[in-house]
């Protein structure tokens, strides 16, 4: 990403995981929650740099160019927003970003509303929340805590051997 001026477009602090799917079908696990932001270079471009691309997605580390018509993004089944992943050494892989439960339905439809805007943005039918049902549900927030206990005491150890 080119280092100048830019304007931030959207804004959402420590709600959103990143993943990545490899061309050959490999899944990695969820990152901790990161922020994810949509800004826009403030200096317009000149006629010869007109298709070069000023608006850019970032989560963590992770950078995306958002062209209008032009960029892929596809909102999944599951709720995931999937877009292809540019920096990868296979082809067809992917990178996904998920928003974590809390985040308000307004916010949720923000971002779907910057990525129309900014993207190639297309939807699947979304299924259900409660798809995995009561027992499902219950193990996928007991495992959510329990990485959140395991990197706290993580940390506490860390200063502990500091």
């Amino acid at each position: 990403v080119p280092d100048q001026p830019a304007v931030e477009l959207f804004r959402l602090d420590d709600k959103v995981q990143i993943f990545f799917v490899t061309g050959d079908g490999k899944v990695s696990t969820f990152s901790a929650p990161e922020s994810l932001r949509i800004f826009q270079f403030s200096e317009q471009p000149d006629e010869q740099e007109e298709s070069r691309t000023n608006v850019f997605l970032q989560v963590g580390g992770w950078t995306h160019p958002l062209v209008p018509s032009a960029s892929p993004c596809l909102l999944a089944e599951n709720g995931a927003f999937m877009f292809p992943d540019i920096y990868a050494d296979l082809p067809n892989s992917a990178v996904g970003l998920v928003l974590l439960d809390d985040v308000p339905s307004e916010t949720r439809t923000e971002l779907i509303a910057q990525l129309q805007k900014y993207s190639a943005f297309k939807a699947e039918k979304q299924v259900p929340d409660h798809q995995l049902g009561v027992l499902g549900s219950g193990l996928v927030k007991g495992a959510e805590l329990l990485s959140k206990g395991i990197e706290i005491g993580s940390e506490k150890a860390g200063n502990l051997i500091e």
